[in-house]
């Protein structure tokens, strides 16, 4: 196990409850409606799956609903504990995602959101996943989308308020790019694409304008206050997403833009 990764996601997952910041975002929604409603709904049918990289278990109940039994899987202890109060069904391994405690062909299915791009190399998780998953299984990866240039690390920023001091990897894959790497580990792309297009026009706005206000208050040493401020910031964000969601906006926009900030693969062990 990576201990570096360990203490880093053991701090992280100890003071900071991302369910309650991110996942109610204007990225947090969108995520989960398209995951959920585009690739959990449509390629989880039945069988034992792991859903690795789970973190406080946001997607574990849908999981539950579509395989007959789901294998939930953290390298952080505090957010294992999370998600067994979300999905109590669930069988639960604190783990590092690129040294897989999982036996050969024991997996119908792997699930992992928003993963691949923290880890140091994707090799051991891609080796262990195809390890771990009999013939004909599948496996569903997203993670961040990149245009002009690729990320490699990033600056804790926000995380400062949660005991974060250094930057950390998080990195991006085009779909082309992911869907040539797991193919390298005997799998076949069934589909490929990115997504959150709706939020392409506003979103990045929202937080920089955001951002400036939680920057200063940050600066000036008003710590709960700025948590207060960047919980509003995700909430409202939330609310705004909504509101375009049911308007129409959004599936305009998703017809509009070709390109979306977060990538998917899905794809079949051959």
């Amino acid at each position: 196990m990576n201990q570096d990764l360990k203490h880093f996601y053991e701090v992280l997952g100890k003071n900071y409850v991302e369910e309650k910041f991110v996942h109610t975002s204007a990225w947090g929604l969108a995520r989960f409606r398209f995951v959920t409603k585009n690739l959990i709904k449509k390629f989880v049918n039945g069988g034992v799956w792991a859903d690795v990289g789970c973190g406080g278990g946001v997607y574990l109940p849908e999981l539950l609903k579509s395989a007959d039994k789901v294998i939930a899987i953290d390298i952080s202890y505090p957010v294992i504990m999370r998600a067994m109060l979300r999905a109590q069904d669930c069988y639960f391994l604190v783990a590092d995602a690129c040294a897989l405690p999982l036996g050969k062909g024991v997996l119908d299915g792997v699930f992992s959101s928003e993963v691949i791009e923290h880890l140091p190399g994707y090799e051991g998780f891609l080796s262990d996943v195809a390890y771990s998953i009999k013939k004909g299984g599948k496996i569903i990866i997203t993670c961040p989308n990149w245009h002009k240039k690729r990320p490699f690390r990033e600056e804790p920023g926000v995380l400062r308020l949660f005991g974060i001091e250094d930057s950390y990897i998080h990195t991006a894959y085009k779909p082309e790019e992911l869907a040539g790497i797991v193919e390298k580990f005997g799998f076949r792309v069934i589909e490929r694409g990115s997504f959150e297009k709706e939020l392409r026009l506003w979103g990045k706005l929202w937080d920089f304008l955001w951002g400036i206000i939680v920057n200063f208050t940050a600066s000036v040493g008003m710590r709960k206050f700025t948590i207060f401020l960047y919980r509003l910031q995700c909430l409202l964000g939330g609310l705004i997403w909504w509101i375009v969601n049911f308007s129409g906006l959004a599936y305009v926009m998703r017809k509009l833009f070709r390109r979306g900030p977060r990538t998917y693969i899905v794809a079949e062990k051959v």
